[in-house]
């Protein structure tokens, strides 16, 4: 396919997509502005601390994917974003692949233990005081709905996003890189609308909602959560940055998303079926990297916690699916033939774009895959949270404490 069709079907859904970002973001600034509220039984309000780094993350990649884009094209990248600098680019690369939860050789364990073990020295766990008892090495993040408390994961996750050469960003540099993305995108939609002469069309924000139930964070020490597991400290690590990402993408649905109206709004359906396929695919192909490289012992624990939950990871129904919305990722192999009008003049069509790569053909396979995808990312997400219930009571007598 030549390169010119490939060039004018990507920009158009990077701009589709970059509206349905800033539409996103829009609503979380929102919801930290207006919902901000005191916790229940936490230390501090745990929506920003779950949310912000995840999502800082995604738009990393989208950024991130667009400046390849426009590097394969020889399309110089201040024609878009006149700030763009290559130090930027650099930290975007970092964030942008530390979506992996894993590598393929499976040396994961050395970052992993770095960033519990750099925690415990923070807080001054690394060795024996008499004091240990009153400090905390992490903070665990809870969902509170009604008196119920849900384990969503930890801040290992956000430690591991903005980790580079074995050195954590401060918060100050995490606040400052989250505003950078939020501008670029913004900036980049009205570079790409102004180009190419496209209209202010912005996505249906009645689609989105503010937040039914609190995140709340409590801090703990790292030894509550690893004690008393079958697993080592590696593996529990590994399973709780899955377990984090997966219940970041079930909060941004459940907080925000008005699901009875996506089905009628092709546009949030398509990019909403792409993201949460991107967090599966990531989420599955953690654990099966996981599973290959841990011992028998800890494989055959894994394992019969997932027969328990009835996932096979070999017969998943929505895994090629995803696999194929998660290589949308990719703008510069987009091989989608131009559609035209009656009369021959090319046309717009990102739902076609959509199809052609996720290979759905209609608004009902797209609904089906888009509860699909969530239904079996739910069930893993059940699954993994059960591999610390065993400690639950131990995790509240702490908390208390």
């Amino acid at each position: 396919m030549d390169k010119d069709t490939i060039f004018f079907n990507s920009i158009n859904l990077i701009l589709f997509e970059s509206k349905y970002y800033f539409a996103l973001i829009t609503q979380f600034l929102l919801t930290n502005e207006t919902e901000n509220k005191k916790p229940r039984y936490g230390a501090y309000d745990g929506y920003s601390s779950l949310i912000s780094p995840l999502f800082s993350q995604d738009m990393s990649v989208f950024v991130y994917e667009f400046i390849k884009f426009l590097k394969y094209f020889n399309v110089p990248i201040k024609e878009y974003y006149e700030d763009f600098s290559e130090d930027f680019f650099n930290r975007l690369k970092v964030v942008r692949h530390n979506i992996h939860l894993y590598n393929t050789k499976g040396s994961y364990k050395e970052k992993g233990m770095q960033i519990i073990y750099k925690q415990l020295f923070q807080f001054g766990l690394d060795k024996w005081h008499f004091l240990n008892f009153l400090k905390k090495d992490i903070s665990i993040i809870y969902k509170i709905a009604d008196t119920k408390k849900i384990l969503l994961g930890t801040d290992y996750t956000s430690k591991h996003i903005f980790e580079e050469n074995r050195t954590t960003w401060s918060g100050k540099q995490r606040k400052q890189f989250a505003y950078e993305i939020s501008y670029i995108i913004t900036k980049l939609s009205q570079s790409i609308k102004l180009k190419f002469e496209q209209g202010d069309e912005l996505p249906n924000m009645d689609i989105l909602r503010t937040r039914p139930f609190q995140i709340e964070l409590f801090d703990c020490k790292s030894s509550v959560i690893f004690s008393d597991l079958p697993l080592s400290k590696i593996t529990a690590f590994r399973i709780l940055l899955i377990l984090t990402s997966i219940s970041y993408a079930s909060c941004i649905i459940e907080i925000h998303i008005d699901q009875s109206k996506v089905t009628k709004d092709i546009g949030w359906l398509c990019f909403l079926t792409k993201w949460i396929a991107i967090k599966y695919d990531e989420a599955f192909d953690s654990l099966q990297n996981l599973l290959k490289y841990i011992d028998e012992e800890e494989k055959t624990i894994i394992n019969l916690k997932l027969k328990e939950y009835n996932i096979d990871l070999c017969k998943l129904k929505y895994r090629s699916v995803a696999r194929k919305l998660r290589n949308m990722l990719h703008y510069s192999k987009n091989e989608t033939p131009l559609q035209k009008d009656s009369e021959g003049t090319i046309i717009v069509d990102i739902f076609h774009i959509y199809a052609i790569n996720s290979g759905l053909a209609n608004t009902h396979e797209f609904n089906d895959a888009f509860l699909g995808i969530q239904t079996e990312l739910h069930k893993l997400e059940i699954c993994l949270r059960s591999l610390f219930n065993n400690i639950g009571k131990k995790i509240a007598r702490s908390l208390k404490g």
